[in-house]
């Protein structure tokens, strides 16, 4: 599955196998952040994932049961920028 994403702060609810979620996603400090909360009720479950091309960023969480990979993609493997997220 791909997920499309917005250069801006952004939120939006995810079904997957798994349930239901709610994924935030903002530009903190230098870098886009991930945040992830169960629905209903947005409860937490991981928040502070920096937004890193290349790994999985849910490898170390993977006893959540949440996706088996959750990665992000850029034209040129760098990692997102403020003007690159949902562009490269």
């Amino acid at each position: 599955m791909i997920i499309p994403l917005i250069t801006a702060n952004q939120t939006f609810n995810i079904k997957f196998k798994s349930g239901s979620y709610t994924f935030t996603i903002i530009w903190r400090a230098s870098n886009w952040v991930l945040d992830i909360y169960i629905n209903p009720g947005k409860v937490p479950l991981l928040t502070g994932i920096p937004l890193v091309t290349g790994p999985n960023l849910l490898e170390q969480f993977k006893y959540l049961g949440i996706l088996p990979r959750l990665a992000v993609k850029s034209k040129d493997l760098t990692d997102p920028t403020w003007e690159g997220l949902g562009v490269d």
